[in-house]
């Protein structure tokens, strides 16, 4: 009875120490300078690929006006749009 005993209490301990350092390793990144300056990076370079991709989108948009019924043309303006979408994406994400 002794022996199940201490081997709950080492098993108790074991992840109380567990919980522990990973409170610590959590609140050391988050006060880490350059997590915040990443962060900062990731969310600037996700605003311009919105911009850049909203601009694809009025390229596309004014392109099918132009093209009015002509399916050719259409699916040129298409093509440019997704190949526009790619560009963004490699660039900014």
């Amino acid at each position: 009875m002794s022996m199940s005993k201490n081997f709950k209490i080492a098993t108790i301990a074991a992840g109380a120490l567990c919980v522990a350092m990973t409170g610590i390793s959590t609140a050391s990144a988050q006060s880490d300078p350059t997590s915040g300056r990443i962060q900062q990076r990731q969310a600037q370079a996700q605003a311009q690929y919105h911009e850049c991709a909203s601009f694809a989108l009025r390229v596309y948009n004014a392109a099918l006006s132009q093209a009015g019924g002509n399916s050719s043309k259409v699916r040129a303006a298409r093509n440019h749009y997704h190949g526009n979408l790619r560009r963004c994406r490699q660039r900014f994400l």
